[in-house]
């Protein structure tokens, strides 16, 4: 009798260590498939940083063109001995021009802000989520807990980086188009 309950107390804690020995490895799983999402995520934004940050360059060669163009308007007007209107005109369209360029500077470098940022805080969710799949490996206590540090709100980092860098390219349209009407 006292080694049937013996028998069947082994075989309690012998399930009940296989179920838990389970349920780790599960999470772990889970926590991988996690982390590889991120890792993906992060090369992508990246790239897209990349990208964004050499549209910036061209845009401003673009604006270094414009001037000069400017500048050589401004000398053929004063050169033909046109009057003071023209060249209020051509200072006019210096300025706008000047503007429009200035705003999309400005909207792009809030678009690589933003991307770094994002960039930041997948680095650190796959941090978090390596950690994570780290602790997994040890000796587990009783049942999976995951870290009490909640992580950043991806989705939102990603919608601002979206609708940054779409303002961004529209502004940089924009500014393309008026540099293709003068």
């Amino acid at each position: 009798m006292v080694l049937a309950v013996a028998l069947v107390l082994a075989l309690t804690g012998v399930v009940y260590l296989a179920l838990l020995s389970q349920a780790w490895s599960d999470r772990a799983t889970e926590l991988d498939g996690v982390a590889r999402e991120l890792g993906t995520e992060l090369a992508d934004t990246r790239a897209e940083l990349e990208e964004t940050q050499s549209t910036l360059a061209l845009v401003d060669s673009q604006l270094d063109g414009a001037q000069e163009q400017i500048h050589e308007l401004a000398d053929t007007v004063a050169q033909t001995g046109d009057d003071r209107e023209i060249q209020r005109q051509v200072a006019e369209y210096q300025a706008e021009l000047f503007a429009a360029a200035t705003g999309v500077t400005g909207t792009m470098s809030q678009c690589i802000t933003s991307q770094s940022e994002y960039v930041l805080a997948l680095e650190a969710e796959l941090g978090r989520i390596q950690g994570l799949l780290r602790a997994a490996g040890e000796q587990p206590t009783e049942t999976p807990t995951p870290t009490t540090e909640p992580g950043p709100d991806l989705g939102a980092m990603r919608e601002g980086v979206v609708s940054s860098c779409q303002a961004a390219a529209d502004a940089h349209e924009s500014l393309q188009q008026r540099l293709g009407d003068e």
